[in-house]
């Protein structure tokens, strides 16, 4: 067991840097690969019936399993990850988004479903809040900020338990505004301003190269899933057809997306959007 401890914060507006040790990369990248199996099972789902509705639902349950890597994210970037307790942690965490992946698409089948798929979301989400919480009795220089984004979460996990008894458009329009309402959150108690609202003189700060790497390798799954159904099965076999020129078409695509995203094409000089300004 090892005492928490901020990788990186700010004081009184300058960056420190405490310690280059951040824990092992070999579990972040097994957490990331669970969501290759989540990202399939959704969107297996979604283009069974290529509707409005199936693309509706699954953006809003895919929007749940994004929040929960998101936290995940944040919380490997702002601590040391490493010991008994964290990595206990983070096998509870997978443990919860298994039972939610393969509940998820049959959400609406009845209450007891839609209480084990939110449950598993709510439950993810309230342990990262409880960590957080428990981590700033030992690190000063989140306390503030983070008890301050705790509270205002929970108010958003408090609402969007009412799913499991609201008709089905009081569902969709809950996870919406529960959604957009915790990016309100997470831009403000973020914010320099917000910082100063609340005389934080310590603020938490991201360590910029591995909030790129995580993304990136988000990325990277995600397109895999492109690669993956142009092989699979082998859609498109039997000599050069129809579905042969799709799976080139696809691969095209894909291809395009990662040229794109890693080597900013297109930019006389390619800058990161986590490394521009606030406003920008």
């Amino acid at each position: 067991f090892v005492r928490p401890y901020a990788l990186n914060y700010f004081f009184e507006g300058k960056l420190y840097r405490t310690k280059n040790e951040r824990g092992s990369a070999v579990f972040e990248l097994f957490f990331d690969l669970l969501y290759v199996g989540i990202i399939a099972n959704l969107a297996e789902a979604a283009i069974e019936e290529a509707t409005g509705a199936s693309f509706a639902k699954y953006v809003l349950l895919f929007m749940a399993a994004w929040q929960i890597w998101t936290d995940m994210r944040e919380f490997m970037d702002y601590y040391y990850n490493n010991d008994l307790s964290q990595k206990a942690y983070v096998l509870w965490i997978m443990v919860l988004l298994v039972v939610y992946a393969n509940n998820a698409n049959e959400i609406l089948e009845s209450k007891a479903q839609t209480g084990l798929v939110v449950g598993c979301y709510i439950l993810a989400r309230f342990s990262a809040i409880s960590l957080t919480l428990v981590y700033t009795v030992f690190v000063k220089e989140h306390r503030r900020q983070m008890i301050w984004f705790s509270g205002f979460t929970c108010i958003s996990l408090l609402i969007f338990g009412f799913i499991i008894i609201a008709p089905l458009r009081g569902k969709i329009a809950i996870a919406a505004v529960c959604y957009f309402y915790d990016t309100i959150v997470y831009a403000i108690t973020f914010h320099p301003w917000f910082k100063k609202l609340i005389g934080a003189r310590y603020s938490t700060a991201v360590n910029i190269e591995h909030e790129v790497e995580r993304h990136g390798a988000f990325v990277v799954i995600a397109l895999g899933e492109y690669l993956y159904t142009i092989v699979a099965s082998s859609p498109a076999a039997s000599g050069f057809n129809e579905r042969t020129a799709r799976a080139i078409s696809v691969l095209i695509v894909a291809y395009c997306l990662a040229w794109f995203y890693f080597r900013g094409e297109g930019s006389r000089k390619a800058i990161h959007a986590l490394r521009r300004s606030v406003v920008s």
